[in-house]
């Protein structure tokens, strides 16, 4: 299950294989329209076809689309530089709206994949370092605070 999660959280970032096969550019339709809610729906709902397990069709539809969703959500906080830096921002509405969702604050460091040397970059390290630090402790309160409850 953790598999399944992990790969729907990274599935808006299947743009790039398609840049790569339709445009031989990994980057051609990167942070497009499958980092939108439309996309989120329509893969949360086919993946709750295939991956039902034990709850109705309804719920594991809402689960994996809000796992999806996940991932907008933190593109839409990543940006080149921390602090009160404007984000990359997502084309969260599309094809409804397609302006960019923006923050007005970079939380999270931009991971740098234009080259393979830059992807392999202690930047990269550092910034997959930081979103470690900050989404394990967020995970660590959760746990800890629903481990109190039993």
């Amino acid at each position: 299950d953790m598999m399944l999660f992990m790969g729907l959280a990274n599935l808006p970032d299947i743009d790039f294989l398609i840049g790569y096969i339709v445009a031989a550019d990994v980057h051609a339709f990167h942070q497009g329209p499958t980092h939108s809610v439309l996309f989120a729906v329509i893969a949360g709902c086919m993946a709750a076809l295939i991956w039902r397990r034990n709850l109705s069709w309804g719920l594991s539809a809402t689960v994996f689309t809000l796992t999806i969703l996940s991932h907008d959500l933190v593109d839409i906080f990543t940006g080149p530089m921390l602090g009160l830096h404007p984000s990359y921002g997502v084309p969260l509405l599309w094809p409804f709206y397609i302006e960019r969702v923006v923050a007005p604050v970079t939380l999270l460091p931009s991971i740098q994949h234009d080259t393979l040397a830059r992807f392999l970059s202690w930047h990269n390290a550092a910034a997959m370092l930081y979103e470690v630090a900050v989404f394990g402790l967020m995970a660590g309160l959760v746990f800890w605070r629903f481990s109190r409850r039993t």
